[in-house]
């Protein structure tokens, strides 16, 4: 069975003793631990890890940004460690995204008796980790990230990819239906029956070449009607003035 080689990287001294002690008694091959990104990096050239244990808060260099860099030059296997990697939050998610294949979440109390403990999970998570299809899952997620509101980085270590908006399908349409606007009603219908009630063509009607002629004629007609009307009221008016 070929041993795991793994990599500590985080700021406390304290951290990086029990990490290792933890994956040595746990058949795990840790050959180098460093402070920093930058140190590890150096180290990481002359003999590469198959697993790398990263923290993220670090002087000179965040974990999520040596994360990318790991994952543009020669992805491998990340197993994040800290405080700041809590289930659900954002750190977290933004690791994954980058490429991570597991994190685990130290406590912010009581954390030498944490990594003393056999049963943290972090040398399971370190196996675990070593056996991942890396190439399979960075390939996949270039799909993943095209997908609305998901988040996705190929090898160029760029982060997370923006989720674009849906476009709407419709522009400048309210969704309340107006009195007008209503099923079985049509829009400005009530408009243009008070208009012909009072004798007005309809004016929409008017600009339709079908219709125009019909319009012109009903105009016409309550013209004449007015006409004859104001004749019949100025003869009254007449006779009774003879009377």
């Amino acid at each position: 069975m070929k041993t795991i080689k793994a990599i500590v990287v985080d700021d406390s001294a304290v951290v990086r003793k029990h990490l290792t002690d933890l994956l040595v008694g746990g058949g795990i091959d840790v050959i180098a631990s460093a402070s920093d990104p930058l140190f590890a990096w150096n180290k990481m050239q002359a003999q590469w890890p198959d697993v790398v244990v990263l923290d993220v808060e670090m002087p000179r260099m965040d974990g999520i940004t040596f994360l990318k860099r790991i994952m543009s030059e020669r992805p491998t296997p990340v197993v994040m460690c800290s405080t700041l990697t809590e289930k659900g939050c954002e750190t977290t998610m933004q690791a994954l995204a980058a490429g991570a294949v597991s994190f685990i979440t130290k406590p912010k109390l009581g954390l030498k008796a944490f990594l003393e403990d056999d049963s943290n999970g972090i040398v399971a998570a370190v196996r675990a980790a070593s056996r991942a299809n890396l190439g399979a899952m960075l390939r996949a997620q270039p799909a993943a990230g095209a997908r609305p509101g998901s988040a996705g980085v190929g090898t160029s270590g760029t982060g997370i990819s923006a989720a674009r908006p849906l476009p709407m399908a419709t522009s400048g349409v309210s969704t309340a239906l107006s009195s007008n606007d209503r099923p079985g009603h049509h829009p400005g219908s009530v408009d243009r029956r008070r208009a012909v009630d009072r004798g007005i063509a309809d004016p929409a009607a008017t600009h339709s070449p079908r219709h125009r002629g019909g319009a012109t004629h009903a105009a016409q007609l309550h013209g004449r009607f007015c006409r004859q009307a104001e004749q019949v009221v100025c003869t009254r008016r007449g006779r009774g003035t003879k009377r």
